[in-house]
């Protein structure tokens, strides 16, 4: 059981957070510089950009699941699993947020 999860968070980290609203990248120009900041692994970019696209939009659960993917991705796990909470709270069935709270909990359990 220990070794399934091991491989599931090694396994989630490579991919990319699924988009629930779409549109947003179209509305909002901090968001779609943070997609296009994510799509080159521009980390620190992404996290500007996602946290000023926060501010306008405080209830996205897109932009909190894709704020703890850039935090995750960029070696900082405790801002990470605060943002996928965020986005579980405005959201509770967006998809990555749960995955990253998963892979979470099984990292945390070992």
């Amino acid at each position: 059981m220990v070794g399934a999860a091991v491989l599931f968070a090694l396994a989630a980290s490579h991919s990319v957070p699924t988009e629930e609203e779409p549109a947003l990248g179209r509305i909002d120009p901090d968001y779609a510089e943070a997609k296009k900041a994510l799509a080159a692994e521009k980390w620190d970019a992404a996290i500007r950009a996602l946290s000023l696209g926060a501010l306008h939009d405080t209830r996205s659960a897109d932009i909190q699941s894709y704020l703890g993917f850039a935090y995750r991705k960029s070696g900082q796990l405790e801002p990470a699993f605060r943002n996928y909470k965020k986005a579980l709270a405005l959201n509770p069935r967006h998809r990555s947020a749960q995955e990253y709270q998963s892979m979470q909990r099984a990292v945390s359990s070992l």
